[in-house]
C-alpha cells in the first residue's frame, strides 16, 4: 500500500522575479532537465532509508507562440534502474504571460519499476502505473513570497502490472519489501502491458492550501538554486481502501528551471522525494 500511495504522490520579502515565459527553461527549445525520484524503504535501509526508483528526463522539442500564449512541446522519459527499462510520452506546457500551466502529472512518475516478493516468496517484476487527469499546476510568472496557488484536484487509476518471476537479485529485501528494478523490460506503449495485472485502484487526490512559505537555498548535484518554498496539504481517497492518511507536499520552485525539489510526507514522515540532478540550457 505504501508503494501505491507514493506512486500517486508521486507528482519553490515581497520580492518577485520579473520575467516572462521565455525566461523559463521549459520554454527554451533544446533545453533538457533531468530528475531522480527516491522512495522510502519499509524498515529503512540504504542511504538515509531511500532508494532511487526512477530517472525522469524532460527534453524541450519545440516552442511556439499562439494567441498570446507560449506553447512548449516536451518529451518526458522515465527510466528504471536499468537504462533498458523506460517509458516515454509527450507533454505540453503553456504560458499565458501571467502563469505557467503544467499538467497535473508533469512531475509525477507515470510508471514505477520495482522488484517485489510475491506470496510464494519469489521475486517478481512489478510495474506500478499511475494515470490521472485533473487541474493543472499554475505557477505565477512573477511569483512572490505571499503568492497562493490554486488547488489541484485529480482523479486517476493506479495499476500493478506483474511480469512473472525473476531470478535472485543482490540486496533483496524481505517479504513485503520492494526495491528498484534492474531486470530489462521495454515499455514504449503503456496500453500494451506486461503479462498480467492485479486489481486497479481508483484514486482521487487533492493538493490544497498551496502557498509560498518563503525563500530557501536548495543544493542538488545540478547546482545551487534560490527557490520559493511552496507548502500544501494532500488528501487521498482510494476506492475500497479506507483510512488513507492525509499528507503534505513541499515544492521548491525556481522561476528559471521550474521545480528543483519535491518532498512528500505522510504523518510527518518523508515518504519520498524528487530532485533536479542535471540541466542542459
Amino acid at each position: 500500500m505504501q508503494k501505491l500511495i507514493f506512486a500517486l504522490l508521486l507528482l519553490a520579502a515581497g520580492h518577485s522575479f520579473c520575467q516572462d515565459c521565455k525566461s523559463s527553461l521549459l520554454f527554451k527549445e533544446g533545453a533538457r532537465l533531468e530528475y531522480r525520484n527516491y522512495m522510502a524503504h519499509l524498515g529503512g535501509f540504504g542511504k538515509a532509508g531511500f532508494s532511487e526508483i526512477t530517472r525522469l528526463v524532460y527534453e524541450i522539442n519545440s516552442v511556439k507562440d499562439s494567441a498570446g500564449n507560449s506553447i512548449s512541446v516536451i518529451t518526458k522519459t522515465g527510466y528504471g534502474a536499468n537504462e533498458n527499462i523506460f517509458y516515454r510520452k509527450q507533454i505540453i506546457a503553456i504560458c499565458d504571460q501571467k502563469k505557467i500551466f503544467l499538467d497535473c502529472t508533469h512531475y509525477g512518475v507515470d510508471t514505477t519499476f520495482l522488484i517485489s516478493k510475491n506470496p510464494t516468496g519469489k521475486d517478481e517484476q512489478v510495474f506500478i502505473t499511475a494515470e490521472a487527469t485533473g487541474d493543472k499546476y499554475a505557477f505565477p510568472v512573477n511569483i512572490q513570497n505571499d503568492s497562493r496557488l490554486e488547488n489541484i484536484q485529480t482523479t486517476g487509476v493506479i495499476t500493478n502490472y506483474m511480469n512473472g518471476p525473476v531470478g535472485p537479485v543482490e540486496g533483496s529485501g524481505g517479504m513485503g519489501q520492494s526495491r528498484p528494478s534492474s531486470k530489462p523490460y521495454l515499455i514504449t506503449n503503456r496500453n500494451n502491458p506486461p503479462n498480467r495485472y492485479v486489481p486497479k485502484y481508483k484514486v482521487k487526490t487533492t493538493f490544497k492550501d498551496l502557498k509560498v512559505a518563503g525563500k530557501e537555498e536548495v543544493h542538488t548535484v545540478a547546482g545551487t538554486f534560490m527557490c520559493y518554498k511552496i507548502t500544501g496539504k494532500t488528501d487521498v481517497t482510494m476506492e475500497n481502501v479506507p483510512g488513507i492518511p492525509g499528507g503534505a507536499t513541499v515544492y521548491y520552485y525556481n522561476p528559471e528551471v521550474g521545480i528543483v525539489k519535491i518532498e512528500s510526507f505522510i504523518r510527518g514522515e518523508m515518504m519520498g522525494y524528487t530532485e533536479l540532478v542535471n540541466i542542459k540550457k
